[in-house]
């Protein structure tokens, strides 16, 4: 920056008061978020002609001298006046953080510095996303990588409020980018929540909804059930599955479907689904073994239950014992 008139002249302005320049607006402090505006401000009294500089440390960038910008950035402004310089940027980014040195092109020079902060919301780089599928005993992992200055802290929950993990404890809070399921089960199938924040700007939270798929489970109610000729019978398995099993009966003549010899229905209980089958008028052929199957996309599973026949047993009304023959006891005297 090239060398000022050092001339001394009398007169009552700010500029031209005796003795050297002095910096009259303290050095600051500025701390603003990404996005907004600020304006850094220098003045000096006893300016001799002397020429003002703005020049950012981290950069090593001379960004203006005097009244004269030296950088090409739009977002960079300058007004000044013969005791003072302001610089205003707009908007402000990460970049733009550091120190701030206003110089006096004197010999030696002479300078005043503010520091900038500019502080960053998070901002989301990477994320798994709103929904996820995943197959039970796979390994999963849900990610939420963010950008903020202060780093954030990146905590995961469950929405639902229940634990992540119950075994080998129980665990209600994971703190990092990624939470990670070595072997999914069903019951971690939920939302979870993952919130950013860095205590200085607005958080930021994503939620993802973790589905665990899974085969058909199969309980019966009874494998053994019997019925009596002429009336009504009915059998009864249930499953759990995701998703959803379909379901049917069969026997050894091939699948029941509903008729007037079987009504077939299907009962929503929690997660299980209950499956019903009533035999209608039992005859002879109706004592057999039936089969109840639950498939879905990733398995089959399979019940068989026997339907005997239920005999009334006759029981023989015994024959009175024949009444013993008369004897006639006769009492000896002992002489």
């Amino acid at each position: 920056m090239g060398g000022g008139g050092g001339g001394g002249g009398g007169g009552g302005g700010v500029g031209m008061s005796p003795g050297p320049p002095r910096f009259v607006h303290p050095a600051h402090n500025v701390t603003v978020i990404e996005g907004q505006e600020v304006t850094l401000m220098c003045s000096v009294s006893n300016l001799h002609g002397y020429d003002l500089a703005w020049v950012h440390e981290e950069s090593q960038s001379i960004l203006s001298i005097g009244r004269e910008l030296h950088t090409r950035s739009p977002r960079l402004s300058l007004r000044a006046d013969q005791v003072s310089s302001a610089l205003t940027i707009s908007p402000v980014l990460a970049v733009d953080r550091g120190y701030y040195m206003c110089q006096l092109n004197t010999q030696p020079m002479t300078s005043s510095r503010s520091y900038l902060q500019v502080l960053v919301p998070p901002n989301l780089e990477e994320w798994t996303g709103s929904y996820l599928e995943a197959r039970e005993g796979s390994s999963v992992t849900l990610t939420c990588r963010a950008r903020a200055f202060p780093p954030p802290t990146i905590t995961w929950r469950r929405s639902d409020q229940d634990p992540i993990f119950r075994t080998p404890r129980t665990v209600w809070a994971i703190e990092g980018s990624q939470l990670v399921f070595g072997s999914v089960r069903r019951e971690q199938s939920g939302a979870y929540t993952c919130s950013v924040n860095n205590n200085a700007t607005a958080s930021l939270s994503r939620t993802t909804h973790l589905t665990v798929t899974y085969a058909p489970v199969l309980w019966l109610g009874r494998d053994r059930v019997s019925g009596k000729k002429g009336g009504d019978v009915t059998l009864n398995c249930s499953s759990e599955a995701n998703p959803p099993a379909q379901h049917y009966w069969a026997t050894t003549r091939g699948n029941v479907t509903s008729s007037h010899k079987y009504r077939v229905r299907e009962e929503r209980v929690g997660p299980r689904t209950a499956v019903l089958l009533t035999v209608r008028d039992l005859q002879d052929r109706d004592f057999t073994t039936y089969h109840c199957h639950a498939l879905n996309p990733t398995g089959h599973a399979q019940g068989t239950i026997t339907l005997y026949e239920l005999k009334e047993r006759v029981v023989p009304v015994p024959t009175p014992p024949t009444p013993p023959y008369n004897r006639e006891y006769r009492t000896q005297s002992v002489r």
